[in-house]
């Protein structure tokens, strides 16, 4: 049972999944998992389906399953999307499924994406194949995080064919017991799939969380007997805290549970609830004090932590101030520093042409990214004209050359060379945004500006 759970929990992303439906209006876009009966050795399909498209152009989501009591056989791709759906291999768990749009243009068809399908294992009990995905997987054309709900599917086993056709056959001849013993077998399995989950809550104190400890939780059985598992963040939050959680099956029951708080593998503190059954602690959560909350007093929608822009397009120069909604920053980076610089406050600087992800480390840990693409480069003119390679440039011996530029960063500063010393240089300061070039004596020179790396090459001669 213990080794089931834990394969159950291999996707962090479970616990999103299951709060999503509930949270999110009928129309929000998911992707949804199907449910599956079936008996010992035989083999069960699992669909994998999008509703509410909105358009996308790109996904990848995993699906997690207790390799305990499934086996993954094979992953078939429907050809929704009119282009091929890249899976990983059989043997990895959580199984990785992506897609992406060859032409680059948004899809917004809905149906069955991809089937799995899976032999029932030995001694295999019910259980879950549960989806989820990182938020910066799946988005549209104009790179755009779209968010989708998630549902898992419940594995009902039941019991071989051969012995229902054995408890049936007497149908013929037993009228009255042929027509009740069927409903007794039927009935459990319609309903299975509804109750087969349910889940434990915790909410960590404002301080346990800005201190990024890591969350278990202990569970005695109904025999005594104690199991630990890793809580998982969620996207519901209280105050700015997340909630963390994890799903058990409906049918195990606890007598004890230790809510327990860790630094790495070292132990902080622990909220111990005894319980008389298990729909006492369904829906609840329970804070680091020991106090209780029911779960709808707290709200998904404004909860998920994400950035003010999840893409933006700048010019050279220009800057973009980026925030965190709904979590704290406590640290900010960028994926190419030559093209575009983040500070501390998360203030993103545009230096030249190209793309960059500027990534945001919240203080749980979460990384959310924006992905900034430069348009243009730095560029200059000469005497009030655009910048010609080829031109050489006259100046007078004792008079200078104004070189304006545009698309300078304040940060960054210009470096400049000269082929000629006693011919040209340049006068101004580095951090000047107009060049001065003056003419020293007769001859030719070549003066090279370069503005957030990005060199200028310019001839001069002085008459």
């Amino acid at each position: 049972m213990m080794k089931k759970l834990i394969s159950i929990l291999l996707s962090a992303i479970l616990l999103c999944s299951l709060f999503s439906v509930a949270a999110f209006a009928a129309e929000t876009p998911s992707f949804e998992l199907s449910d599956a009966q079936g008996a010992v050795g035989e083999t069960v399909s699992v669909k994998l389906n999008i509703k509410n498209n909105p358009g996308i152009t790109s996904l990848q989501v995993k699906v997690a399953y207790s390799s305990d009591d499934l086996e993954l056989i094979k992953i078939d791709n429907s050809g929704l999307f009119d282009s091929a759906i890249s899976k990983s291999s059989v043997d990895k768990n959580p199984a990785v499924i992506s897609w992406y749009s060859t032409d680059s243009e948004n899809k917004n068809d809905n149906g069955t994406l991809a089937t799995l399908t899976f032999e029932i294992k030995e001694g295999a009990k019910d259980s879950a194949v549960v989806l989820g995905y990182d938020e910066d997987d799946v988005f549209n054309s104009s790179f755009e995080n779209v968010s989708f709900s998630t549902t898992p599917a419940a594995v009902k086993v039941v019991e071989a064919q051969p012995e229902t056709e054995e408890t049936t056959a007497p149908q013929e001849t037993t009228t009255p017991h042929s027509t009740t013993a069927p409903q007794e077998t039927t009935s459990p399995q319609t309903t299975a799939p509804e109750t087969a989950y349910k889940s434990l809550y915790y909410l960590p104190s404002a301080d346990q969380q800005t201190k990024g400890y890591n969350y278990k939780v202990s569970i005695e059985d109904k025999n005594g007997a104690w199991h630990e598992y890793n809580l998982t963040a969620t996207n519901m939050k209280k105050d700015g805290v997340t909630v963390y959680a994890i799903t058990i099956p409906a049918d195990f029951e606890p007598q004890t549970i230790l809510y327990q708080v860790y630094s790495g593998e070292t132990w902080i503190s622990q909220v111990s609830k005894t319980v008389s059954g298990f729909d006492s602690i369904s829906g609840v959560v329970v804070s680091s004090s020991g106090a209780e909350t029911k779960l709808s007093d707290f709200s998904a929608d404004s909860a998920v932590p994400k950035l003010s822009k999840s893409s933006a397009s700048l010019k050279a120069g220009k800057t973009l101030a980026l925030k965190v909604i709904n979590g704290t920053a406590k640290s900010w980076s960028s994926s190419k520093k030559s093209v575009a610089s983040v500070s501390k406050a998360g203030k993103v600087t545009a230096l030249k042409k190209g793309t960059a992800s500027i990534t945001a480390t919240l203080t749980n840990g979460k990384k959310l990214t924006c992905k900034v693409t430069i348009k243009s480069n730095p560029s200059i003119k000469i005497n009030k004209k655009a910048f010609k390679a080829k031109t050489t440039y006259k100046v007078k011996k004792g008079k200078s050359l104004t070189v304006k530029i545009s698309g300078k960063a304040a940060s960054v500063k210009n470096a400049y060379k000269t082929s000629n010393k006693k011919v040209a240089k340049v006068t101004s300061k580095k951090t000047a945004k107009t060049v001065k070039i003056k003419g020293l004596k007769k001859g030719s020179a070549k003066i090279t500006v370069k503005v957030n790396g990005v060199a200028f090459k310019i001839k001069v001669k002085v008459k």
